[in-house]
């Protein structure tokens, strides 16, 4: 499967509405529940590389990039692909992207998926595409609110950051060598950490891009536990 073959059945799926059905929708949720792993190849390729760049990779997980955004598997034992078909919706969003909303029959649950340009994407890059971006040691740092923000949040995160490595036992200057950076959105509220990752909280780390999506400019707990799968290399979700 290929982000060609994707770009195509984009254009053939009806849009917008509840209750889009049809083969290619079928198709997606097919593979899903089939061939997960394949996946992979619709991923967008920039965020695809962020994904892997810190080397961190959990047991039983085909696609890092997908953590938490597929349909688990028990879903497809009492669904089958063709009725969760029947029960998408896909919306047209802004600067290329769609948003495919999979409704589970007869639960109060849903699942949506993001796509830009005919690949894969998340809601965390889609609704921070526009955010200002900083760079430091350690940190892509994206702000929704530039008025919030204060190099001195970035530099005491960096700090902090070397301190926990220390007391980790992570060679920070092997891990400054080897590329490793983790991707920090600073929300301006706990509302707005909702829309991004779906849950109504202060802040959490993302795992499928080794990311701290919060309402906090330094929030060291979830930056901890990305610090610790570092350490690990591979882990157990």
């Amino acid at each position: 499967m290929t982000k060609l073959f994707l770009a195509a059945i984009l254009m053939l799926v009806p849009m917008d509405g509840p209750g889009k059905s049809g083969p290619e929708v079928t198709g997606f949720l097919t593979l899903m529940a089939e061939s997960p792993e394949s996946l992979a190849d619709w991923v967008c390729g920039d965020e695809k590389a962020v994904s892997r760049r810190n080397g961190i990779q959990y047991i039983d997980v085909p696609v890092k990039a997908l953590i938490s955004y597929t349909i688990p598997p028990e879903t497809f034992n009492v669904f089958s692909p063709a009725e969760l078909a029947a029960n998408t919706a896909i919306h047209p969003l802004e600067d290329g992207h769609e948003k495919w909303v999979v409704k589970i029959p007869s639960q109060q649950r849903e699942h949506a998926f993001y796509f830009r340009d005919g690949c894969l994407t998340s809601g965390e890059w889609y609704h921070s595409r526009n955010w200002e971006a900083h760079q430091s040691k350690w940190f892509t740092f994206r702000v929704s609110d530039a008025s919030r923000f204060h190099p001195a949040q970035l530099a005491l995160l960096d700090n902090e950051t070397t301190r926990l490595m220390s007391t980790l036992g992570i060679d920070a200057d092997e891990a400054h060598g080897n590329g490793f950076r983790l991707t920090y959105l600073f929300a301006r509220d706990e509302q707005e950490v909702e829309q991004l990752t779906g849950f109504l909280t202060r802040g959490m780390a993302n795992l499928a891009y080794d990311m701290v999506v919060s309402a906090y400019p330094v929030h060291l707990h979830e930056v901890v536990h990305l610090l610790i799968n570092y350490k690990l290399g591979t882990k157990k979700l």
